[in-house]
């Protein structure tokens, strides 16, 4: 972190870019570079180099989903996605895990929309429907919302009944889905 700390922008931005066509590291080559150093800058001067002192010493979800929205680049979707994988996947032991919402990204906020779970679209609407659904820890539900946007609920139609899938599941949300009329 340190290394990166002291690059220049520019040297970041070639290793963002990389060195031939379609090498890049990410589609975002303009921003990335600037989110980087100042990325490396904080958790050298805050967080002694290391990221897991980010959530290191955090009483509850909700400061580390703070502590994430303070770094360039990271939004609500990373931030509360963030701390679900650290709860869920890395067993790491916080308090009020309620404070996790899900990770409003297209996917989510098209399946809520179709299923009819939220009127209001916004990302403050869909994280208030998701906590209404699941009021102890709306966040668990970000997971597999996100799976059934990708899977079954496509951006142009969907396809309740699984017919791309080699077994055919049917979409888990299908016999309460509003957008079958249920």
């Amino acid at each position: 972190m340190k290394r990166i700390a002291e690059m220049s922008l520019s040297e970041i931005r070639k290793a963002v870019r990389g060195s031939a066509q379609g090498e890049a590291l990410h589609r975002y080559v303009n921003k990335m570079p600037l989110w980087l150093k100042k990325t490396a800058t904080k958790l050298v001067k805050e967080y002694k180099g290391e990221a897991s002192n980010i959530w290191n010493r955090c009483r509850t979800a909700g400061e580390v989903i703070e502590r994430l929205n303070e770094f360039p680049g990271i939004s609500q979707k990373k931030a509360h996605m963030a701390a679900r994988i650290l709860h869920e996947e890395e067993e790491v032991e916080f308090s009020r895990w309620g404070d996790i919402n899900v990770a409003v990204d297209v996917h989510i906020r098209r399946v809520f929309k179709r299923a009819g779970l939220s009127k209001d679209l916004s990302v403050g609407g869909i994280m208030h429907a998701a906590t209404e659904l699941k009021p102890d820890y709306p966040g668990e539900l970000d997971h597999p919302v996100w799976r059934i946007g990708i899977n079954w609920c496509h951006p142009r139609t969907a396809d309740c009944q699984g017919k791309h899938e080699e077994d055919e599941t049917p979409c888990p949300l299908s016999n309460v889905c509003a957008k079958n009329g249920v």
